[in-house]
């Protein structure tokens, strides 16, 4: 069979070789995709989600750095914290005993280092001994001689015990359990830390350069074998809880290994749900809008068979997403499924205007028209995502790298797959006539509209303009963690208790530094545990001053309070840098969120930048190239606007906004543009050709759209 072009024109040699591999050859391109369905498919058990503090952290940021060291110095924030509630107080004996028998089950757990609560803390006043005594003659609350009234006095007043393991009403008490340390992994850590600084701001031999990829890797195997432990630990413990809630006993936690294991069960529940509601919805709309078997099936295997290729990846190389590319798989679904219903409808489209050709002369031809469109679309996709590299934030990094791969293999096997499975099918009877002339498209209207309200529409577009600008200048980066949680989770149960009970969750530090008189008082080794090694070092030359910040404060502004600090340090108390160094998750995370609004700024320019030479590249016009980047553009500012009038704080997820609603924007301009010239240049007539377009058009982003607001509604996390 001979394959003709759009009048007749010659076929590229691409074109005639396409038709030779992909079109002629539909028996072995179809197996073949099966075929590699199954092999990354089977590799989809191995898929793993990172949500540790690692995955929340500039890269090559001089704070964590300094953090690491002072954990190695003050003892790990590896820890999990227990608290509970009671009317009558937290010293009477049944409760003391439930203590004592909970801390014996958790310090059997094998990864357990130590288990802190005010049955195990020295107490110095109940009765008084003095300073030389206090090695010797301490008590702890369960020993007989123990005075408990002193004792509750002292726990309540006492800075090192109030709102830290106790509250000041004596009605709510905690349970601090530390796990033990891997030296080996955080030599790893720190070794990677040193040879990626160099890479960074100078360079590296191929000696380094092999050894960095070697400690890399062995880093993410230990990371991942310790983040699978750390979800374990969680479960046993959280066995042992169940016990104990049985007999009225709530326990709230928080700590960075529960919120850790809970947040990749909510985003491994997230992708379920989600992915289970899409594939529903999916099917039930092509159902109605196509009414046939194989422009149901087809759309849905070209959508699955992306995911399960970049998720099967991920899980063949180990690689472990984060809770920002968890997104991955919905949007790999929206974007793959707008470009197999352009096929679809150019298909059916060319079936109705022309029920003489044979199948494969209408999938070739569909082929023809909706290749380059797309492939600029797609093109434009991963040059947006490709400028969220500039962040600087590992997980913004890791996604911009995997969606932007995601929309090129999504192209990939849309313009392959599904062609060739379509002549795996009978041509069947032509589709409705309307397709041939579209005249029956549910937003059709746009097309008259637009030509009666031209100038209705302009004064809109710039006053949208004008707010949405304005808006931007209201944005911000502050927000408090347990924003990103529901209420009814454990995550921010515990976070609220803790905050209102016990003192804040989120650590804060300044550390002090300076040589000073060797002294040591001779200290029995718990009691150097629990009163001087967490805030001083044995030689004195250094010393840690520890804040936990309450992280529900709806009054929290992170960086204006570590401004106030440095300034007080540093004007007040004359300290510098070298002396007195602020530290802490607090720190991290403020970081994290200053460095939002700088890339979010960077990426929006680059994306303005990368896809108005696309689009020139496109339309060989800057002028048009212009025209055609202003509707583009309009959504985004306007997004961005509307989060600055709403207070909407930039986050790890909205910094994805510019980038996400610019792709999608700009797929549907050049749609729409690149078929406004394909009708103006058959027709020589604008109003035709933009009712023609909007005609095609239209259909396409209804499906899409609706698929997008799906998502929130299926979140368990926000």
């Amino acid at each position: 069979m001979a394959v003709s072009g759009n009048g007749g024109a010659k076929l590229s040699a691409f074109a005639r070789l396409y038709d030779k591999i992909i079109l002629s050859h539909p028996r072995l391109v179809v197996p073949a995709y099966i075929a590699a369905i199954i092999f990354f498919g089977h590799h989809l058990k191995y898929f793993r989600l990172d949500a540790s503090s690692d995955s929340i952290v500039l890269e090559n940021d001089a704070d964590l750095k300094y953090y690491e060291a002072t954990r190695e110095t003050f003892g790990s924030d590896d820890y999990i914290l227990l608290a509970f509630t009671l009317e009558e107080g937290v010293l009477s004996e049944d409760t003391l005993r439930v203590l004592e028998s909970l801390s014996r089950e958790l310090q059997r757990l094998p990864t357990v280092e130590s288990v802190n609560s005010i049955i195990t803390v020295p107490l110095f006043l109940s009765p008084k001994v003095s300073l030389f005594e206090m090695g010797t003659k301490s008590k702890t609350l369960l020993m007989p001689e123990c005075d408990r009234a002193l004792a509750f006095q002292e726990l309540t007043q006492s800075p090192l015990y109030r709102n830290n393991l106790i509250s000041s009403d004596g009605n709510t008490t905690a349970v601090v359990i530390t796990f033990k340390p891997d030296p080996e992994y955080n030599d790893l850590s720190k070794e990677r830390y040193t040879l990626r600084r160099k890479q960074a701001f100078d360079s590296l031999t191929p000696e380094e350069t092999a050894r960095l990829k070697t400690v890399t890797r062995r880093y993410n195997e230990k990371h991942s074998d310790l983040s699978a432990q750390r979800r374990a630990d969680v479960k046993e413990i959280r066995a042992i809880l169940a016990r104990y809630r049985s007999r009225g006993y709530d326990f709230v936690e928080s700590g960075l290994p529960m919120i850790v294991a809970d947040m990749v069960s909510y985003i491994e529940k997230d992708i379920l749900v989600f992915g289970i509601a899409v594939l529903v919805f999916l099917t039930m709309v092509l159902a109605i809008l196509f009414r046939e078997l194989r422009w149901v099936l087809l759309p849905l295997m070209t959508c699955a068979a992306t995911v399960i290729f970049m998720m099967g990846y991920l899980g063949l190389t180990g690689w472990e997403t984060t809770v920002v590319s968890g997104n991955m798989s919905s949007l790999l679904l929206i974007v793959n499924m707008q470009n197999a219903i352009y096929l679809t409808m150019r298909c059916r489209e060319i079936h109705a205007r022309h029920p003489e050709l044979d199948m494969k002369s209408i999938v070739f031809q569909a082929v023809r028209e909706i290749s380059v469109p797309c492939f600029y679309t797609s093109a434009t996709m991963v040059a947006g995502f490709a400028t969220l590299i500039v962040s600087g934030i590992r997980p913004v990094i890791d996604f911009g790298i995997l969606m932007g791969t995601g929309v090129s293999v999504a192209y990939f096997v849309n313009f392959t797959f599904f062609p060739a499975a379509i002549l795996l099918f009978p041509k069947g009877v032509p589709p409705p006539a309307h397709l041939a002339t579209l005249e029956k498209s549910p937003v059709a209207f746009l097309a008259a509209f637009t030509q009666r309200r031209r100038v209705l529409i302009a004064a809109i577009s710039i006053t949208l303009l004008v707010v949405s600008v304005r808006g931007m200048t209201r944005l911000s980066v502050e927000n408090r963690f347990i924003d990103f949680f529901r209420k009814t989770t454990p995550i921010s149960r515990g976070l609220t208790v803790i905050d209102k009970r016990l003192g804040g969750t989120t650590s804060l530090e300044v550390v002090l530094d300076g040589k000073q008189k060797d002294y040591w008082l001779e200290l029995s080794e718990n009691v150097q545990q629990a009163i001087l090694l967490p805030y001083v070092t044995k030689d004195f030359s250094q010393a840690r001053i520890f804040v936990r910040i309450r992280e529900s404060s709806p009054t929290l502004r992170r960086d204006e309070m570590l401004a106030q600090l440095q300034r007080y340090l540093r004007t007040d108390l004359h300290l510098s840098e070298d002396q007195a160094r602020v530290t802490g998750l607090f720190v991290l995370f403020n970081n994290l969120l200053k460095s939002l609004f700088d890339s979010q700024i960077k990426t929006l320019y680059l994306v303005f930048a990368v896809i108005y030479a696309m689009l020139v590249a496109l339309f060989r016009s800057p002028r048009l190239a212009v025209l055609a980047i202003l509707p583009a553009a309009l959504p985004v500012l306007f997004i961005l606007g509307t989060m600055g009038w709403a207070r909407i704080s930039l986050d790890m997820m909205t910094i994805m906004i510019a980038s996400v609603t610019m792709g999608i924007a700009v797929d549907n301009m050049i749609q729409y543009t690149f078929r406004y010239r394909q009708e103006f240049d058959v027709t020589k007539d604008y109003r035709t050709a933009m009712a023609m377009a909007a005609g095609f058009f239209g259909s396409l982003t209804l499906l899409p759209m609706l698929i997008s607001t799906l998502k929130p509604f299926t979140a368990r996390s926000r």
